[in-house]
Formats: C-alpha cells, sequence, structure tokens
C-alpha cells in the first residue's frame, strides 16, 4: 500500500505526470528531502499512526519525530501560527 501526504494523490493521472516532467517539478518525495536538506524539521503525526494504522517503516526518512497535537500546539508562538 502506498502512503502519502495529505492532500497529495498517491499515484498521479497519467496527464499529470507528464505535465510535471514538462515543468520540471521533481516528485514529493524529493521535494520532502531538499527541505529537510535545508534545515527545516519535519514531523509526523502520532494520530495518523493511530487512524491508519501505519507504522514507522511507512514514514520518510526525512522525519524529525514523531509529535502530538498537544505538543505541535505548545510550540506555537502567537495565534498567528496555527489558523482555524
Amino acid at each position: 500500500m502506498d502512503w502519502g501526504i495529505c492532500g497529495y494523490v498517491s499515484s498521479p493521472d497519467l496527464a499529470d505526470e507528464k505535465s510535471n516532467k514538462v515543468l520540471d517539478i521533481p516528485p514529493v518525495d524529493e521535494v520532502l528531502e531538499l527541505i529537510h536538506d535545508s534545515g527545516c524539521h519535519l514531523y509526523a503525526s502520532e494520530a495518523t499512526l493511530d487512524i491508519f494504522k501505519v507504522t514507522l517503516d511507512n514514514f520518510i526518512r526525512e522525519e524529525d519525530a514523531i509529535i502530538t497535537v498537544a505538543e505541535f500546539y505548545s510550540w506555537r508562538k502567537g495565534p498567528d501560527c496555527v489558523t482555524s
């Protein structure tokens, strides 16, 4: 089973694949690697593990930690960090 990022389709349509090649858009895993290598931190959600019954093997190697929602909220630095 393929696992992706929320909001992304695991296997894109052929048309999307062709347009990504024409526009020279790298695949999602490459983008995440670039983001991590540039110094950004990537976190996995503990809720995702519980809800979707996935294991740590399903996550990317660049992930820094698995955190809870409470931990995420404790890190915020003001009301603009998280909006609903």
